[in-house]
This record gives C-alpha cells, sequence and structure tokens, in this order.
C-alpha cells in the first residue's frame, strides 16, 4: 500500500492525504480504523495491539457508515456455506453484496459451492460502506 502523508505540527500527528492513486475531495477523507471502527485520535496516538486490525481507507465524509466484516469458515465441503457480514460494532449488514449474494437481516448469506479449489469472498454494500476484507474458503470434495 502506497501512502502519502504530512505532519501537522499543531496536532502532532500525520495526517494521510491519498492512498495509492486516490486523494480525497471535498469532504471526503482517508479513514484509519482499528478492528474497523475509526479511531477517535489521531494514528499516533492510537495504541494498536497484537491481533488488532488497521485499516486505512478512503471514505465519504457524508455516506460513509459501515466498515464491513466479511467472517465464515476457513474450509467446508462442496455444498451450502453460510458466511456473516458485520460492520465494526458487530452489527449485522443487511443486503450487503458477497460475490454475487446478498446478506439476509442477520447479515448472512449461503452461497452454494459445487467445485472443490480456492475461493476469495469480499462483501460490498455501496455507497455507504467500505469494502470488507477478502475471506478466503477452500472448497474440498466429500470425505
Amino acid at each position: 500500500m502506497n501512502l502519502s502523508r504530512y505532519f501537522d505540527w499543531r496536532r502532532d500527528d500525520f495526517f494521510i492525504t491519498s492512498i495509492s492513486t486516490e486523494t480525497p475531495a471535498d469532504k471526503d477523507y482517508c479513514a484509519i480504523c482499528r478492528n474497523l471502527v475509526p479511531l477517535e485520535v489521531g494514528g499516533c496516538q492510537q495504541i494498536v495491539k497484537k491481533d488488532d486490525e488497521v485499516l486505512f481507507a478512503y471514505a465519504t465524509q457524508e455516506q460513509t457508515i459501515n466498515f464491513l466484516k466479511l467472517s465464515g469458515p476457513d474450509w467446508s465441503y462442496k455444498g451450502e456455506v453460510t458466511f456473516e457480514v458485520k460492520n465494526g460494532q458487530g452489527i449485522p449488514i443487511r443486503n450487503a453484496d458477497v460475490n454475487g449474494h446478498l446478506t439476509n437481516d442477520q447479515g448472512q448469506v449461503s452461497i452454494m459451492f459445487s467445485k472443490e479449489g480456492t475461493y476469495k469472498l469480499k462483501a460490498e454494500k455501496k455507497p455507504d460502506s467500505i469494502r470488507s476484507n477478502q475471506h478466503t474458503i477452500a472448497i474440498r470434495t466429500d470425505p
């Protein structure tokens, strides 16, 4: 990941000015999240612990509500597999798109896998959410 930044001496912190080739315009910003929750302090003041997830994302001040997390099993046998989409507060996300399948009111979606292999999934819910992490699942043949 390529981050551009500058140091604000008045606030004693760095500010992200772009992520890769994306530079925020108007009221947009580069969000920094810890465990899918936007920081309430500057990045230099935030204590990060082992196993914390840190996310840098281009967000819109007027639209970005959720930072999505996709979870499910790491492997399964062929057939229907259930995944879950929640935001950083653990609230299930309805109508999130997981590779063409929409989540229900409980933030769950079942996807049918008929072939053995490795599949990479992400959840999206435009325009108010930041896309999820990539979840990889290995589908195996019956035992």
